[in-house]
């Protein structure tokens, strides 16, 4: 069986090939969406005293249709800043 074509194999091919600048950047992207876009949630649980940590590993539990303005802004502002990390990302080289 030929390895190369492993999926997992050509993803580590193509982070092994981009220039530093870059291969920072989408590791940037990626903390900042997973810890920002979770924080968002996190606060939101706190303000209607839900259990945090409870709630954010709940498939099931999803909040949005009890969101206050606060809490949308914030997401549009994690979704704004990551689109700027990826157009970023993609013009490294």
């Amino acid at each position: 069986m030929d390895t190369s074509s492993q999926p997992w194999q050509m993803i580590l091919d193509g982070v092994r090939s981009m220039p530093a600048s870059q291969t920072a950047l989408v590791v940037l992207f990626f903390a900042f969406v997973i810890l920002a876009g979770n924080g968002v949630f996190a606060l939101h649980y706190r303000r209607v005293g839900k259990p945090i940590f409870r709630s954010l590993i709940n498939p099931a539990s999803f909040p949005i249709s009890d969101f206050n303005l606060r809490e949308w802004l914030l997401l549009a502002a994690v979704f704004a800043v990551s689109m700027l990390l990826a157009v970023l990302a993609a013009h490294a080289a």
